[in-house]
């Protein structure tokens, strides 16, 4: 019984939880300078390979959107760093 209780609560927990925005990053905005990785506060974001040109390669940030929780901490750092027309974080 104390199982069941348990699991009725955790589900009641589960379900009152509130929906958050989902951000994505504009890859041709990203300049890869590393203030959402540092902002975030559940290391959602990493870095991936843009291209490669010749020596050099180019990253840019991703997030990984089915562990974020939304709290749009990477986009604030975005906008402190480019300003908000040139804000590379976009909510979804």
């Amino acid at each position: 019984m104390k199982k069941i209780a348990f699991l009725f609560s955790i589900i009641i927990l589960f379900c009152s939880c509130e929906l958050t925005n989902e951000y994505i990053v504009n890859k041709n905005k990203c300049n890869d300078c590393g203030k959402c990785y540092k902002e975030c506060p559940n290391n959602m974001i990493v870095r991936e390979i843009n291209y490669i040109d010749g020596p050099d390669t180019f990253y840019v940030a991703r997030i990984r959107t089915n562990r974020c929780v939304g709290c749009g901490e990477c986009q604030e750092a975005c906008i402190k760093n480019n300003g908000i027309e040139n804000n590379a974080i976009i909510e979804k």
